[in-house]
């Protein structure tokens, strides 16, 4: 009827399967009923009649025989009855977690800490949320519950690793209602340790039987940087992403999966997570919504900004799933009605222009993010003698040097990232041929002197308004380009003009 975690070798697959061949961790007992059990077990793949499905006498005696031995090893279950007595502390009203083995992990219902009482209940609940979504009879997974100190989940990349954690159930980060803790690996080299000043923190009440909700502040990291490292290091060599409970400085896995957008990297920063890629593009409270809490893409019309949950919450699987762009754990301030602008996989804040030289946000991606005033937060005039000043056209000239030197050692010239954060400067000269595209759009923005040149060769539009936006007084280009690129830069002048008037 059921079988244990010791014998299904190649009986089962899905996350069952993938417990069983994890040896370098502890995965708590656990022992599966069959899909071919299941089947017996419940006549119809109707998600209502599922809950209301009765089970046989045997059927019960069996299982409810195997969850009295969960909490024993298998040398004790495997003892005689006698030597079974001996351990009885082990054996009476185990918490167990009740899941299927089958299926996408962001889909199917799950419960916790189940005891006796409840037991066919919960798989009752699971069967039917499964047959909700899905055809097939899954197997399901009964696994001792450890009571978690923290509870977490590992995500690996083809570079990154990213762990997220939680005090407590981690049904707070699974569900996105708290700011996790992360800890972002690049080749098994820490990147950063984000630490979650409070956090929402969900334990279960033995007293009660339910779950119990309270915010706590300034909890610590509970790693050292050793835990993590071997962490990772064993988990790349498992092959699997993992979801663990760490409890008095051991971890204990209780799933493991593979990660379906293994080549991506991850793109974060203490100002939030992009969880889903995707151009984002509207005003906060109409395309784009913002959230206290996560919710799923059925319930936004283009893209979501949440101050909680990470990139393993539920919601953020289903964004990538359906391809809605989404940021998580965001901790920056947007106000209804300002309009954002966001790149497909990075975040940036841009001030305007009144508010040059205060805090901007940058993720790695080299994207944007605009926050700009809202029509009714803004009623100053365009000046376009000021605001709005005309960007000339020219050949390059190697011959001349003049009034434009393309040699390096000249203190104007810059040709390289780390020269634009340094130049100090009254006069730039920009040599972009050799610059990545995606990053020069929010380079030349960093660039302040009375007089700026860029040279470029088939410069995009975005890049041309940029260019435009930030004031630039030449754009050299090969002769042969001087028409096409003229063009392009009076529809940007045109494109920068309306957008300054439509925030009157």
């Amino acid at each position: 009827m059921v079988s244990w975690k010791e014998e299904l070798s190649n009986k089962v697959e899905g996350k069952a399967s993938r417990l069983t061949n994890i040896d370098g961790l502890d995965v708590p007992s656990f022992f599966v009923i069959t899909s071919d059990e299941i089947g017996e077990m419940f006549s119809s793949s109707e998600p209502e009649q599922a809950l209301d499905a009765s089970f046989s006498p045997e059927t019960r005696d069996k299982v409810r025989k195997a969850y009295d031995e969960v909490g024993i090893g298998s040398e004790v279950r495997n003892a005689p009855d006698r030597a079974k007595n001996l351990v009885e502390g082990q054996r009476n009203g185990q918490p167990v977690s009740v899941r299927v083995s089958d299926g996408e992990k962001e889909e199917n219902d799950y419960r916790l800490n189940v005891t006796s009482s409840d037991l066919f209940d919960a798989i009752r609940e699971v069967i039917a949320s499964y047959y909700s979504h899905s055809s097939g009879n899954p197997p399901v997974i009964v696994q001792k519950m450890v009571e978690p100190g923290f509870s977490g989940t590992l995500e690996m990349k083809e570079k990154d690793t990213i762990i997220e954690f939680v005090e407590g159930l981690g049904k707070s980060l699974e569900e996105g209602i708290t700011r996790p803790h992360v800890i972002h690996l690049r080749n098994s080299n820490i990147e950063q340790a984000l630490e979650s000043d409070q956090q929402t923190v969900i334990t279960h009440s033995s007293v009660t039987g339910r779950d119990q909700r309270s915010i706590e502040e300034n909890t610590e990291l509970p790693f050292s940087k050793q835990e993590v490292q071997s962490l990772v290091k064993t988990a790349r060599s498992e092959g699997y992403s993992l979801k663990f409970v760490y409890k008095r400085g051991s971890f204990h896995v209780v799933d493991a999966y593979e990660s379906k957008s293994f080549q991506e990297a991850i793109n974060m920063s203490k100002r939030g997570i992009r969880v889903s890629k995707g151009m984002m593009q509207g005003r906060v409270g109409g395309g784009v919504k913002m959230s206290d809490e996560t919710v799923p893409p059925s319930e936004y019309d283009e893209a979501l900004i949440s101050r909680s949950g990470g990139y393993t919450s539920r919601d953020a699987f289903k964004a990538r799933k359906e391809g809605k762009p989404a940021i998580f754990r965001f901790t920056e301030t947007l106000s209804e009605g300002e309009r954002v602008n966001i790149g497909d996989e990075g975040v940036k804040i841009k001030k305007d222009r009144e508010s040059e030289g205060q805090s901007q946000t940058v993720l790695p991606s080299q994207e944007k993010l605009e926050s700009e005033p809202s029509p009714s937060e803004s009623l100053k005039d365009v000046n376009l003698d000021t605001d709005v000043t005309g960007t000339n056209v020219v050949p390059i000239n190697s011959d001349s040097r003049e009034d434009l030197s393309l040699d390096s050692s000249d203190d104007r010239y810059i040709d390289s990232f780390k020269q634009v954060f340094e130049f100090d400067g009254d006069k730039a000269i920009l040599d972009a041929r050799n610059l990545s595209s995606e990053a020069l759009e929010e380079a030349v923005r960093y660039i302040t002197a009375s007089q700026k040149v860029i040279v470029a060769k088939n410069p995009g539009k975005r890049i041309l308004y940029s260019v435009i936006e930030s004031g630039f007084d030449e754009i050299r280009c090969p002769e042969t380009q001087i028409e096409s690129v003229s063009t392009a830069v009076a529809e940007a002048e045109r494109k920068f003009i309306l957008d300054k008037l439509r925030d009157l």
